[in-house]
Formats: structure tokens, C-alpha cells, sequence
């Protein structure tokens, strides 16, 4: 699917109406369905005219715009997914069955394991699209504050979504509550992107199911990234990153020693890489770190020392003298 649309999430936030639309309502009304189709064709370059079709006759899709002024300045779809008998939840899980649709659902299931998903209530956000003007005014934003609310009147169990990884769009999910739980192992030809699949939990069974899976991709991302993952770049993988529980990665006090001892010039940074390579893991999960220790960091993560530059072995050497040559 084309990647969801932001591009707003600072500055002052305007206060535009937010309207539910059937697609009945849509087709009737053809100064409306123009204005929301353009919204979506002005916001992505991979709109299709088969877009407009699953705009009026897709099943399950729920349309939410925003509107000033009585013009649409903001739309969102989604699509309804789960619902699905225990038998065919399993059948899902074991590859057996690949039901048409729910296919963040089916995906959760097949590739990440959790059998459970194909049987709980999840909107998928598909597309969410901004008109230029009333970008970085909160209106995504509010748009998708909208569809938590519905979705809990309705006693949806996960909100979710898959796009093009890129770091704007990466920001602007995690500010609204969304997780990252898995990375696609292909880019895509259109995007030249992998993409990325988002949860936000909004019951117990799904806080249980976006739980497991957020921990679990940040407990493994680590290691994908000396492997399939060696080409992403440090504005994302920080982020994703941050907030990783460190039970399985201790840091001992002998590896503290060695650290020290490097900062000093008493250690071989290749003698300790191992010991550098959990240090890093730490340093990202604490978050806030800046853009060049980011990028030191992850070039960690992503090469083995045979493979850096001398100038990487340099840059690592004095961010650890940084900050640990004063212990």
C-alpha cells in the first residue's frame, strides 16, 4: 500500500472539524468525493485511479476527514481487519490459508507469530493525507486523536498501520502513540523504502499482543542490523531504538572497566568490541542521543570492526573517551 501521509506534527495547531463519511455519502456527493480523492492524489505519487474505486466500494474502509471552513483539509482511511474464527486464526499462523484483505492481521500472524491477531479487532490506517496549507498545524495528528476515539466506542482492540520507512513519517507515528513491530525484509520498487509495520494497543488483549511484539522486535533489531538491516540509516534506527529493555544485554562491571580502561588508551578497540557492541545497544535504548553519536553508534551496530573505517575507529574511540574518560 502507498505509505501514510503527515507532515505536520509542530507549531501552533489549528482547530478544524472532524467528520465521519460513509461511502454512500461520498458517492453522493461529488464536490466532497473530489475534494477527498484530491487530498489523497495531492499528498502521494503512487494514488492510482483504483484508489477511487476502493474509496467508494472497498469493504470495511472507514473515511474520516477534517474540515475548515466547510472544505476538506485532511483525510484519513482505514480499513477494518480481524474478526476471524479460531480455525482460520490458525490456519493463518501455520501458512496454511491467506484470506483476501486483513493484511496487517494476517501479517502479525504469519511472520511475526502472533496467532492471536486474525481473531481481534484492529483498524489498519491506510492512507492519511494533509492539503499542503494546513501541514505542520496538528492536523494528522487530530486525525488520528479522532480515530482512537471512535475506535474505542467501538471496542476496537489495535490501531495500526505500514508504510515506507523514512525518518519525518518514523517521528510523527511514534509522537501518536504508535510502536514499531516489524521491518520488512525487501524495499519496495516504487519507494526504494522497506517498509515498516506500526501498532498503538487500545485494549488488554491488544496491549498484550503490541507488548510482546514491540519487545521482541527491539530485542532482535540489534543483531538485524549487522545483517539485513546493515542499510538503514541512523535517524531511524535511533528511534526505534530507544526505550529497548536492557535485561538480556548487562552491562558488567568488568565490561565498565574496559570501556574506561579504552578511554584511557589502555585497550584495543577491536580487543573489546563485543563489550562496545552492548555498550551501543544502551546508548540507544536511553534515547536522546544527537545526531553524530547516532551515527557512530549505529555504524557500530551495523559492521564489524574489520569492516569500519579508521575514521569510524576514531570517532568511536573519542565518544567513548567522552563519555567515560572522566569516570
Amino acid at each position: 500500500r502507498p505509505p501514510p501521509q503527515a507532515g505536520e506534527d509542530h507549531g501552533v495547531r489549528s482547530q478544524p472539524c472532524y467528520r465521519w463519511l460513509s461511502q454512500d455519502v461520498l458517492a453522493g456527493d461529488e464536490a466532497l468525493l473530489r475534494g477527498v480523492y484530491g487530498l489523497l492524489v495531492g499528498a502521494h505519487y503512487q494514488t492510482r485511479p483504483s484508489d477511487l474505486q476502493q474509496l467508494l466500494d472497498g469493504p470495511g474502509l472507514r473515511v474520516l476527514i477534517a474540515l475548515e471552513d466547510g472544505r476538506p483539509v485532511g483525510v484519513l482511511l482505514a480499513v477494518e481487519e480481524g474478526r476471524m474464527p479460531t480455525e482460520l486464526a490458525e490456519a493463518i499462523a501455520a501458512g496454511r490459508r491467506r484470506p483476501r484483505g486483513h493484511q496487517l492481521a494476517q501479517s502479525l500472524a504469519a511472520h511475526g507469530g502472533y496467532g492471536e491477531a486474525p481473531r481481534l479487532q484492529l483498524w489498519r490506517v491506510m492512507r492519511i493525507a494533509v492539503a499542503q496549507p494546513a501541514r505542520r498545524r496538528g492536523v494528522g495528528s487530530g486525525l488520528l486523536e479522532a480515530l482512537r476515539r471512535q475506535a474505542m466506542t467501538e471496542g476496537i482492540d489495535l490501531l495500526g498501520t505500514s508504510f515506507g520507512l523514512e525518518a519525518g513519517l518514523l517521528r510523527f507515528w511514534l509522537a501518536n502513540g504508535y510502536r514499531p513491530v516489524r521491518v520488512g525484509y525487501r524495499l519496495d520498487p516504487a519507494s526504494a523504502a522497506r517498509s515498516v509495520q506500526m501498532l498503538s494497543p487500545l485494549s488488554a488483549p491488544g496491549e498484550a499482543l503490541s507488548g510482546r511484539a514491540v519487545t521482541r522486535f527491539q530485542r532482535d533489531l540489534p543483531w538485524r542490523l549487522g545483517g539485513e538491516l546493515s542499510d538503514l540509516s541512523p535517524d531511524v534506527v535511533a528511534p526505534m531504538l530507544a526505550g529497548r529493555d536492557l535485561q538480556d544485554l548487562p552491562l558488567t562491571a568488568d565490561d565498565l572497566n574496559d570501556l574506561r580502561r579504552l578511554a584511557r588508551g589502555e585497550r584495543d578497540i577491536r580487543g573489546i568490541w563485543p563489550v562496545l557492541w552492548r555498550w551501543a545497544v544502551h546508548r540507544l535504548a536511553e534515547g536522546e542521543v544527537g545526531k553524530d553519536e547516532a551515527e557512530v553508534l549505529v555504524a557500530l551496530l551495523q559492521g564489524p570492526a574489520v569492516v569500519l573505517s579508521d575514521a569510524d575507529l576514531q570517532r568511536l574511540k573519542a565518544l567513548v573517551e567522552c563519555l567515560l574518560g572522566g569516570d
